[in-house]
């Protein structure tokens, strides 16, 4: 949907940031409003604006996540690592997140939504900002994450990312779902 169409605003109702105006939502068979702990760990969140720390390096934040997310000691560092490396951001592993440019900030907030191997990540514009050789980057690294049991909800303004990143579409209009179309 268009700017103002609901997109960002259902994410938020789903990671409990708003309240919702009716209905509940599940995940997994579990209200999220009575099962919030639960909720919690089944969902990784990648905002339209990057929710960084300034001041932390993106293996430091990839740290943080890592340990909220409930990864063991002994597995965190192959864990940072694999993202590092996967998402190609070694260079900038160690450098403050303020002194990265969009794109990286991007590629770190995707991996935190994906650290913990979450059940459901929710990808609020995930590509917005990048470059088209980054965005590309990005795409390939959605799609190879998705080969499994995980699920994603994925919101964006362009047909072309929605076409080559999701097997279903829907349109929002007016906080509205008013198409739905199986898209591979």
């Amino acid at each position: 949907g268009h700017n103002g169409a609901g997109k960002t605003t259902t994410m938020r109702i789903i990671t409990m940031e708003e309240k919702e105006s009716s209905g509940k939502i599940f995940i997994k068979g579990h209200d999220i409003q009575e099962s919030v702990d639960i909720a919690y760990r089944m969902i990784g969140y990648c905002p339209q604006h990057d929710a960084l720390w300034s001041s932390l390096t993106i293996r430091e934040h990839l740290h943080v996540y890592g340990a909220i997310r409930g990864i063991s000691k002994d597995q965190i560092n192959n864990i940072v690592e694999k993202y590092i490396e996967g998402l190609q951001i070694t260079e900038h592993a160690d450098k403050q997140v303020s002194c990265c440019s969009g794109g990286t900030k991007r590629k770190l907030s995707f991996a935190l939504a994906m650290i913990g191997n979450p059940k459901l990540v929710l990808l609020d514009e995930p590509s917005t900002g990048m470059d088209p050789r980054s965005k590309r980057y990005l795409w390939d690294a959605i799609i190879s994450s998705f080969q499994g049991s995980k699920g994603a909800i994925l919101t964006t303004h362009s047909m072309e990312e929605a076409d080559a990143l999701c097997s279903r579409v829907g349109i929002m209009v007016k906080g509205q779902l008013r198409f739905y179309s199986i898209s591979k």
